[in-house]
């Protein structure tokens, strides 16, 4: 772990921080988050189905789910700047989605952003890896998704109200995010700089795996499995309740579609919070299970509370609990980085394994829940409650207390030994 003194020292470690978060909210929150809220004008501008803009909304995290452990691996093996390009390639190739002239080349063009989006974000924890103690890392790590909540929450409530008229159209807002994304590529590219390299501990290393040898071998890391399906539990109940609360809360609960789509936004703007207040708690107790056990079993039942709460004021209540205390979630992104046999040198690759496992989770969920999503809606809503709130948040719960602790009390208590 780089921590050494002068450019690369204590204090570049905050710039790092400041250019990852920076990612987080442009990069990735916003141009991946703003897309939805344009549909309505795409239907009324291009004539395209609601039906065909899911079908290309879904080709996003089934490009991430085969991307992800390659981006990781290359992260590894090139360092740092793979970032920088990656947010190069989602600038250019997110352009390309205001460009599609048939609703067919926009399925692909959003298809292509996906394939790009993992060189970009799975770097995000392996910069904070390198470059934040222990003590630190879970802070670093709910700041960055914090900073990503932050842009998505603001892409989803600003893209087709106030920036789409402001600059022209759904076309002009996709435009407008891409070159954002672009500059903050160059600007990576350009200022940050990988941790000094020990060339006594790579030579002894001796030369990086191959692509098959590093799966199996991250595939055979218990550790690391349970990580994933944790993330693939966490991100199946998020993405499975955030998609069918805005129109399951209208059917059953009588509020205004604006009031519905608000309960989702109000849980990712408590969400934020979240990261920021329990991943430092985490870091300042030394200890990860307990604290992401006690929040997620919290956040669950929050969760489950909103899906069957009817009165609005309370829903919002509920849905301040569910997404505040699931902000303990990026503690897990700590985890690897803390275990020896993952660390750093294997971290981008265990980052882009477990981000794999949590889109498959955003894909199944939705799935499972289309299955009975059109019966009654009170029981509909009742049955994403139990999925996602206490199968899918709950449940994480008790599957970390099969993780190995890696907080400093666990190590300082190891080293004493």
């Amino acid at each position: 772990m780089a921590n050494g003194s002068g450019e690369q020292g204590s204090s570049y470690k905050w710039y790092i921080l400041f250019m990852v978060s920076l990612f987080q909210i442009f990069v990735i929150g916003c141009t991946w988050m703003s897309v939805p809220v344009l549909f309505g004008e795409m239907m009324q501008t291009k004539g395209w189905t609601i039906a065909s803009l899911m079908a290309a909304w879904g080709a996003i995290p089934l490009a991430i789910i085969f991307i992800n452990f390659p981006a990781g691996i290359v992260g590894d093996k090139f360092g740092m700047k793979v970032a920088g390009i990656g947010a190069i390639m989602i600038g250019i190739v997110g352009a390309l989605r205001g460009l599609a002239p048939t609703s067919t080349m926009f399925y692909f063009s959003m298809l292509a952003y996906g394939a790009t989006f993992p060189f970009a974000f799975v770097l995000m924890p392996k910069a904070l890896g390198s470059y934040f103690p222990p003590a630190q890392l879970g802070m670093a790590n709910g700041v960055s998704l914090g900073a990503y909540g932050l842009g998505a929450a603001g892409a989803l409530q600003l893209s087709g109200t106030v920036i789409s008229p402001a600059v022209g159209g759904w076309q002009n807002v996709i435009y407008l995010y891409s070159l954002i994304a672009l500059a903050c590529g160059i600007l990576w590219l350009l200022t940050v700089k990988d941790p000094p390299v020990d060339k006594a501990a790579a030579a002894a290393a001796g030369p990086a795996p191959s692509l098959v040898t590093l799966l199996v071998g991250l595939l055979k890391n218990t550790q690391v499995l349970i990580i994933c399906l944790i993330y693939f539990m966490f991100l199946g109940g998020w993405i499975g309740m955030s998609g069918a609360y805005p129109s399951l809360g209208v059917a059953a609960r009588g509020i205004s579609h604006g009031q519905s789509a608000f309960v989702v936004t109000f849980a990712l703007l408590t969400y934020v919070a979240g990261c920021f207040i329990f991943p430092t708690i985490s870091d300042k107790v030394g200890l990860r299970r307990p604290v992401y056990c006690a929040c997620l079993l919290i956040s669950g039942f929050g969760m489950f509370m909103t899906a069957i709460t009817a009165d609005y004021t309370m829903i919002l209540v509920w849905a301040a609990v569910w997404g505040l205390f699931a902000g303990a979630i990026p503690i897990v992104f700590a985890i690897p980085f803390e275990t020896p046999s993952v660390g750093v040198a294997l971290g981008g690759a265990a980052i882009g394994l477990i981000l794999a496992a949590g889109n498959i989770g955003g894909f199944l969920f939705p799935t499972f829940i289309s299955t009975f999503a059109g019966g009654e809606p009170t029981a509909s809503l009742l049955k994403v409650g139990i999925l996602c709130g206490l199968f899918g948040y709950a449940g994480t719960a008790l599957v970390i207390w099969m993780v190995n602790e890696t907080g400093s009390k666990a190590r300082a208590a190891a080293a004493a030994e």
